[in-house]
């Protein structure tokens, strides 16, 4: 934590003076969806690329500064996966005075570093529900939004996350309800913003799921590279490598420990046609 502290504002430093001399660097594009979908398989796969560059880390510390990581947050917040909405709508509250310039600076910082001949990019799984102020901060900004089968994000949530909240549960079913309602919430948040802001229209938004990314990872490439303006055949990951993991759920649709969470990740996994 310390040390990613110390490299948002070694990075800071750098784009302030970067921004002064009256360089501005163009806008980043965003990697959102709820974590456990993909997105780190994605983030090696865009790291490949030559022409793309990601930011050291999802800087979750620099987007939630006094709420992030939870075990240390300096404010009333619940978890993000028990209340994404409240959750960031309380850390947004409570960013410090010219928060905002600090992460343009940040950002800037890092791609000054890199070269700005690259796109930069940024992944997290905190900032699905900030898009509209993300787009405030970067009116041209773009996004990449990753989902995966909510049952299979639900169980690796419990499998990956368990203990960084399993004194605040209590029991892992109170987590899976809650990593259940966390899903539904996210993908609905981001198809609402989607439509609300017409990011698909001004041709600012694509979405794939993980699914897809592994069956056709070729189709996928060249969607993302088109949609971000470079090669597809840059890619240099080895695509071989890419295997679906969603069978460690097991049959969720004939067991009866997910009635309940089916019934609440319903909404969304209508959306994305899981159902």
């Amino acid at each position: 934590m310390r040390f990613g502290k110390a490299i948002n504002a070694g990075f800071s430093v750098i784009g302030q003076l970067a921004i002064a001399s009256g360089l501005t660097p163009p806008a980043p594009f965003f990697v959102i969806g709820t974590g456990r979908c993909g997105s780190s398989l994605l983030v090696k796969i865009l790291d490949s690329h030559p022409q793309l560059v990601g930011y050291l880390s999802e800087a979750n510390e620099l987007w939630h500064p006094n709420s992030y990581p939870f075990a240390t947050k300096s404010i009333d917040t619940p978890p993000i996966v028990e209340d994404p909405a409240l959750f960031t709508k309380k850390s947004l509250n409570s960013w410090p005075n010219q928060h905002d310039r600090k992460i343009q600076a940040t950002l800037a910082g890092h791609h000054f570093r890199k070269g700005l001949k690259k796109k930069i990019f940024v992944k997290s799984a905190m900032i699905s529900f900030m898009v509209p102020q993300l787009l405030l901060l970067y009116p041209k900004a773009k996004f990449i939004h990753i989902y995966r089968n909510g049952p299979s994000v639900v169980e690796s949530f419990l499998k990956k996350e368990w203990g960084k909240y399993r004194d605040y549960f209590g029991v892992e079913d109170e987590y899976r309800l809650c990593c259940a309602k966390y899903w539904n919430a996210c993908l609905m948040e981001i198809e609402h913003q989607k439509r609300a802001l017409t990011l698909e229209e001004s041709s600012a938004f694509l979405e794939f799921s993980y699914e897809q990314l592994c069956d056709s990872p070729t189709e996928t490439l060249g969607e993302i590279g088109c949609f971000l303006s470079v090669s597809p055949a840059e890619f240099a990951f080895d695509t071989s490598q890419i295997v679906s993991q969603n069978y460690k759920v097991g049959a969720y649709s004939n067991e009866e420990k997910w009635a309940e969470l089916s019934r609440i990740m319903r909404p969304a996994m209508k959306l994305k046609v899981y159902l």
